[in-house]
C-alpha cells in the first residue's frame, strides 16, 4: 500500500558517511562544486526499487478501471 512508503523518509536509512561515499564515488562525473546526477541515482535507486511493484500494480489498476 502506498501509505507504507510515505511514513519513512528516504533519507532515514542514510548516514552522512553513505552520502559522502556516494559523492566521492561519482565525483569525476560532474562539474566542480556540483554533485553528479549519478550520485542521486545511486542513493535513490534502492528506494525506487521498493516502490516499483506497487507503482506497476497501480498503473494496471488504473488501466483496468479505464477499460
Amino acid at each position: 500500500m502506498a501509505a507504507d512508503y510515505l511514513e519513512i523518509p528516504m533519507t532515514a536509512e542514510m548516514t552522512d558517511d553513505d552520502i559522502d561515499r556516494a559523492i566521492r564515488m561519482h565525483e569525476g562525473d560532474s562539474l566542480p562544486g556540483f554533485p553528479s546526477p549519478d550520485t542521486f541515482e545511486f542513493l535513490a535507486l534502492p528506494h525506487l526499487q521498493k516502490i516499483s511493484i506497487p507503482a506497476v500494480e497501480c498503473v494496471h489498476n488504473v488501466a483496468s478501471a479505464l477499460d
